[in-house]
């Protein structure tokens, strides 16, 4: 009798797929006092979410992206989402504008006072004047050995970057000449 109770019971419903992990992720400091909020993108096309990691409250809502985020960078009210080869720019919840002169997708955003640098998988980084839409100031094509992976400003380095490539080596690039400083090997 129990084993055909046990043959009754209706089987455990699956569980539920856990939320997918935010696309990408920024932070930016606003006003005087260091108030830091969170920029996120929790679902592929979802709206971005700004967090007042204070309180843990969520702030703002921006607007709808028509794709999946790959990279985020905030200045002040301004949020730059990379989907696929474009940068969508909002200023708090209204789009703004749209930088597209990437040809693959976008890796990395990086602001630097009125500029924002994108690093493509085209092995390209692009320097833009944010708010001017047309094209980019400086275009540095680092060409078909170097593949980057990611990038970073130096503190008290004045006007460069430094890109980091998928064979481990560094290159030291002057983003407002487009002259590549220095190279590091790697492994």
């Amino acid at each position: 009798m129990l084993s055909k109770l046990v043959a009754a019971a209706p089987a455990p419903a699956p569980a539920a797929a856990p939320p997918p992990p935010p696309a990408a992720v920024a932070c930016h400091m606003h006003g005087c006092a260091p108030l830091l909020h969170v920029v996120t993108c929790l679902l592929c096309s979802a709206p971005l979410q700004i967090y007042n990691t204070a309180k843990l409250t969520l702030v703002m809502i921006g607007p709808q992206l028509p794709h999946t985020v790959n990279a985020l960078a905030c200045k002040g009210d301004l949020t730059f989402a990379a989907t696929g080869a474009i940068i969508h720019e909002a200023k708090r919840s209204y789009m703004t504008g749209k930088y597209a002169s990437h040809s693959g997708r976008i890796l990395q955003l990086l602001v630097l006072a009125d500029q924002l640098l994108s690093l493509g998988r085209n092995s390209k980084l692009l320097v833009w004047k944010i708010g001017d839409y047309q094209q980019p100031q400086t275009i540095i094509d680092f060409g078909p050995d170097f593949k980057p992976t990611c990038m970073i400003h130096p503190d008290t380095y004045i006007n460069k970057v430094v890109v980091g490539g998928q064979d481990g080596s560094l290159q030291l690039w002057n983003f407002v000449t487009g002259q590549l400083v220095h190279t590091f090997k790697g492994w």
